[in-house]
């Protein structure tokens, strides 16, 4: 068995992360979310702590902390790498499909540049639209097209107040009453898995675990 391995590299996407790992074990594969970031957002979402170098199931998943993700190529289907903030990063190299994540602060946008990919590598933008802003994300595309990003590889996903409140809280489980993620983040779900599964039985996985308590 050889894993597909995503990469997500930016500002926070941990709880894209464990939402992604959540939809794939729902659909009846095994993955392992892999936390190689400087401040360990998506170890935080497992309530009773983790140790470097451990692997925890969470939920049905398994979760990781700074672990060389190769080691797993042949234990998982799927490898989710959480990078953080860290553009240098020389891991995302070792990714099949690469998520850059930002918003529209300039510092978080330019630093994904520092980014270094094969030019094989598929690589996706997922702007956080958080605010009501002049920009548009042909912006984004502009400033990143060294990377090749443009209009066909780029997601936006719409956020409101309350989708932000539901990131942070995921990271204190005794106050998540299930699971939660907004319209566009399912769409954004579907998208990435469309190429293995049907797109009926990725929105009948999320379905399910809405009622996860």
């Amino acid at each position: 068995m050889s894993s597909k391995v995503f990469g997500f590299i930016g500002i926070e996407s941990y709880d894209l992360v464990h939402a992604l790992g959540s939809v794939i074990t729902a659909l009846g594969c095994n993955a392992i979310l892999v936390d190689n970031s400087e401040d360990g957002a998506l170890a935080c979402t497992v309530p009773y702590g983790m140790d470097n170098g451990t692997v925890v199931n969470y939920y049905g998943v398994d979760v990781a902390r700074f672990i060389d993700a190769d080691e797993f190529r042949d234990e998982y289907e799927y490898i989710i790498l959480y990078l953080g903030a860290d553009c240098e990063d020389g891991s995302a190299q070792d990714c099949d499909e690469v998520y850059l994540v930002t918003d529209y602060q300039k510092h978080n946008i330019q630093k994904l540049l520092n980014v270094s990919l094969k030019d094989e590598q598929c690589r996706y933008l997922i702007y956080r639209d958080r605010i009501a802003a002049k920009i548009d994300l042909s912006y984004l595309q502009e400033v990143l097209s060294p990377l090749g990003i443009n209009d066909e590889t780029s997601y936006m996903i719409t956020e409101s107040q309350n989708d932000y409140d539901n990131m942070v809280m995921l990271q204190y489980d005794s106050v998540v009453p299930k699971f939660s993620v907004s319209q566009s983040a399912q769409e954004l779900i579907t998208d990435i898995l469309n190429v293995d599964f049907n797109s009926k039985n990725i929105l009948a996985a999320i379905k399910s675990l809405s009622r996860r308590k």
